[in-house]
């Protein structure tokens, strides 16, 4: 009996051993497929949708999505004419067509079921001790990936080394890999970080390949790669966020948190800057972004950061990987500055992303968050690195796609994603690009070119004096033509001045690329659907534009049929020295012209008006400013007024000159608030701040721009310091608002920063003076936000546009750059002077007229609109003055009042010394 219950209790034990032998085997395989089944999220019928956001009523009506249906956004709604992307539920699809039927909302479906997309992206498993089955066809759960890890690490002891950081929220393993190749310099370290969010699959993916990669270079054959290998100590953390990626294959594919309390938090919120500055939601839950209670209040997070600041020294690279979108973002995402080296990391980076698109044919593109996201984030990892441990090179990089597939992409597109990023990395990395970007060897270069020219110059004189005297005089003809060919201004005969309007995104991406295709000069850029486009093109490009769009929707307006007869109508008068008169305002005049005047004015009266050397141009020219103190002014407060920054807005000195002129003879006019606004201020006027432009755009080319730096010149509207490069400028020395190698690097901005910065003391108003299009613009104009005391001057510049309409039948509009204009600009003057020196009331002033004529604008035009806007001033100032006399006046009240309660303890003093005396 005792025999037989013993051969029974170890059948069964032997029995219980192997189910539980199968459970381990099988565990990930049978049970994990098991719990997807029974718990997994199912996304069957839900569709994956793209809209664009035509205007700010579309735009609202996106950011409303997730509130009025079960949306999970993909892109989420920030700018008009930015992507969104959604999926959506079939019964909520159903009512969002019927909500938008009668709406000019377009809706474009990417995918009517994201549930078999999934289905095709399931992980496969790891077979453990083969190293060569993990590969990158496929997709890997959590402990496959873990488990290659360790066999690599088995494989490799002496350069694959493996460590813990932490744990996460629900108690997994944070693991990194130390890859130390044999034969490495070790120079500097680089930090490879993916994995953050859970349902970004890709990033796990691209991190083990580059991992094995640099690991296996030898097999390659590739020098570069052997390089970058050896160059460095590498550090790889592979998935960051475990729980998150864990969750994402087994329960909710779209999972994007960690797994804290069942809602989780957005790790790349939860970091140490800025934190929560840009979350919208930052006290929901739910939301898809939330950033936590506070920085680092979650392990994972905690632990990357206290690993990160073990690795900082010599940290050299930090780069994190998400998808999708393929952009290569650079830090600060919580600003829309560019900010210490980014100009630095961004040419690099770029060069990454021309080699992508030259060898694979996938497009990046590189800027900060807002650039290339339009949105602002903050708690993020990179930015975190890039200030707190100051870190050189620090990258954010969103993997493919572009959003056809998204967080849905492919097996079969991992490998060829991976091979492109890995192969646009090799340049990132590569010291020698690096010091190529390190702008001291442009001088070098420079110098090169001018000893080459100096050496060839001195062979063809040499050449010269050896031969007969006739070379001299063919020499000299030859040169004499060449100068005179030269010298022959630009004509615009017959070329037209079209609008246009484009109505959809393809007709915008259409006229984005025009200058690239025909010969044109924009007067109106393109920037949104529905916003006009203007611009001047030559005959024969005339004829070919529309043969080429005969079979499109795309129609022009023409505004003006014959540009240079326009221009001859324009053409300067002259000015007669000591005749005042002859300077008038029918009529545009050239730069000598003007400086005679203004000469003769402080001839005229040596007390009121003073001129003084603002410095000089790049072709030696003085620029002219003017010191305008009338005869008992208070001289409480200054203002400073810019015009003629761009070459081609003549009407600009026009109307500085025009003010300067009613100012001083507020008197004659015999109107009391226009006299007292000119005795209540010190003003200086700068007619002309780019006389080289100026006087080129009068000669040689009248739609001239910029300043005539060599080599093409330099916008001087985005040469200041402040948001350098970043928007609304252009890098190429061609492009008519490039915005020169540094800031302030041309002497004529240089030289007007530093007159603003010798009069910020008592400086109250700034006002910038272009055309055309009929603006007041407020600072800043390279933001979309409102900041500072935008709202108090909205609402001075309201009542002067309400002045102007009412009293010359003119309207203007007031806004930010973007509200009106319709683009970001960056480096502009009276940005730079409302940040750097605080001053009050800045205002950039868009004059008449909204294009029918534009540049062309008739001399007979130019009075009225010198009339409206000195008009429309009245009211901007008035405010300020009228608070000064209220200032005056409770003052003198206060001094009244004083003088009695003297008066009184005198008296009282005086009855009081009687009485002491007549009592004793």
């Amino acid at each position: 009996m005792y025999v037989k219950l013993l051969m029974c209790s170890r059948t069964v034990g032997l029995f219980l051993f192997l189910i539980f032998a199968l459970c381990e085997a099988n565990q990930r395989l049978n049970i994990h497929k098991y719990l997807h089944s029974l718990k997994g999220k199912s996304y069957r019928n839900h569709a994956l949708l793209r809209g664009v956001p035509n205007d700010f009523e579309d735009l609202e009506f996106f950011k409303k999505l997730e509130s009025l249906y079960n949306v999970t956004l993909w892109k989420k709604p920030t700018l008009v004419h930015n992507v969104v992307e959604f999926s959506i539920s079939p019964d909520n699809l159903a009512e969002l067509y019927r909500d938008t039927a009668r709406q000019p909302i377009h809706l474009a479906t990417l995918t009517k079921n994201i549930q078999s997309a999934f289905d095709q992206q399931k992980a496969r498993p790891y077979t453990r001790g083969t190293i060569q089955s993990f590969n990158w066809h496929n997709y890997y759960r959590l402990d496959d990936i873990y488990d290659w890890l360790k066999d690599l690490s088995d494989t490799y002891p002496d350069e694959v080394r493996l460590r813990s950081i932490g744990k996460s929220y629900e108690n997994r393993t944070i693991l990194a890999v130390k890859l130390a190749l044999k034969g490495s310099i070790r120079r500097s370290k680089v930090i490879v970080e993916g994995g953050c969010h859970g349902n970004e699959w890709i990033s796990p993916a691209f991190v083990t390949y580059m991992l094995n990669t640099l690991l296996n270079f030898k097999k390659y054959e590739n020098e570069e790669l052997e390089t970058i290998a050896l160059m460095y100590s590498w550090v790889f953390v592979p998935v960051m966020n475990p729980d998150g990626y864990e969750y994402a294959h087994m329960a909710d594919r779209l999972w994007r948190k960690n797994r804290r309390g069942g809602y989780g938090v957005d790790l790349n919120r939860n970091y140490g800057i800025a934190f929560g500055a840009h979350c919208p939601d930052k006290s929901k839950t739910e939301s898809r972004e939330y950033c936590g209670d506070s920085p680092f209040s979650e392990p994972e997070s905690e632990a990357m950061s206290l690993f990160t600041k073990e690795n900082s020294d010599n940290l050299e690279y930090y780069l994190s990987f998400h998808s999708f979108g393929q952009h290569i973002i650079l830090p600060y995402s919580l600003t829309i500055e560019h900010k210490e080296n980014y100009n630095l990391v961004k040419r690099k980076a770029e060069t990454i992303a021309s080699r992508i698109l030259e060898k694979h044919g996938m497009k990046y593109t590189v800027g900060n968050n807002y650039d290339v996201e339009g949105y602002l984030a903050s708690g993020t990892s990179s930015d975190w690195v890039k200030r707190a441990l100051k870190v050189p090179y620090v990258a954010t990089f969103q993997l493919p796609d572009t959003g056809v597939h998204g967080y849905a992409l492919p097996p079969e597109r991992i490998l060829s994603a991976c091979q492109a990023t890995m192969d646009g990395l090799l340049l990132f990395f590569d010291p020698d690009i690096d010091k190529f970007f390190r702008s001291g060897d442009k001088n070098t270069q420079e110098n090169r070119i001018l000893l080459t020219v100096i050496f060839l110059c001195n062979v063809a004189l040499y050449f010269l004096y050896r031969v007969h005297s006739v070379m001299y005089f063919i020499t000299a003809g030859f040169f004499i033509l060449l100068l005179i060919t030269g010298c022959d201004s630009k004509s615009y005969k017959n070329h037209a001045l079209l609008r246009g309007v484009p109505y959809d995104e393809t007709e915008l991406i259409f006229y984005k690329t025009l200058d690239k295709v025909y010969d044109v000069t924009w007067w109106k850029e393109p920037t949104f659907v529905d916003k006009a486009v203007e611009f001047s093109i030559g005959p024969r490009n005339l004829a070919q534009l529309y043969r080429d769009t005969e079979k499109m929707s795309v129609r022009f307006i023409i505004v003006i049929r014959n540009l240079q007869g326009a221009f001859d109508k324009q053409k300067a008068s002259p000015y007669f020295r000591r005749n005042m008169e002859s300077f008038n305002w029918h009529s545009y005049y050239r730069l000598d012209d003007i400086y005679s005047w203004l000469r003769d004015l402080s001839a005229h009266y040596p007390d009121e008006v003073q001129l003084g050397r603002v410095g000089l141009s790049h072709e030696n020219r003085t620029i002219i400013s003017v010191r305008l103190t009338l005869k008992g002014s208070k001289n409480r407060s200054k203002v400073i007024v810019e015009g003629g920054c761009h070459a081609r807005e003549w009407l600009s000195p026009a109307v500085v000159t025009y003010l300067l002129y009613t100012l001083l003879n507020a008197k004659k006019y015999k109107d009391e608030e226009l006299e007292h606004i000119a005795y209540l201020y010190t003003w200086i006027f700068i007619p002309v701040m780019n006389p080289d432009g100026y006087e080129y755009s009068h000669t040689t080319d009248r739609l001239w721009r910029k300043n005539r730096r060599p080599g093409g010149g330099v916008d001087l509207n985005r040469n200041y310091g402040i948001a350098f490069g970043s928007h609304g400028a252009s890098k190429y020395p061609t492009s008519i608002k490039y915005c020169g190698d540094e800031p302030f690097s041309e002497p004529e901005t240089y030289s007007m920063a530093t007159l603003a910065r010798e009069h910020r003391h008592r400086l109250e108003y700034y006002l910038s003076f272009h055309s055309y299009g009929q603006f007041l613009i407020i600072p800043y104009t390279h933001l979309i936000e409102h900041e500072d005391n935008f709202g108090k001057v909205k609402q001075m510049a309201d009542k002067a546009i309400g002045r102007m309409k009412v009293n010359h039948g003119i309207t203007y509009k007031a806004g930010t750059a973007y509200e009106t204009v319709g683009y970001l600009a960056s480096g502009t003057s009276t940005d730079w002077v409302k940040k750097a020196l605080n001053v009050s009331y800045v205002l950039t002033i868009e004059l008449p007229d909204t294009g029918a004529h534009g540049y062309a604008l008739p001399p007979g035009r130019i009075l009225p609109s010198c009339q409206a806007i000195m008009d429309g001033l009245l009211e901007i100032l008035a405010p300020q003055s009228k608070r000064f006399l209220r200032l005056n006046e409770n003052a003198a009240q206060k001094n009244r009042l004083c003088v009695k309660v003297i008066f009184f303890c005198n008296v009282f003093v005086y009855i009081m010394i009687y009485a002491v005396n007549y009592l004793c």
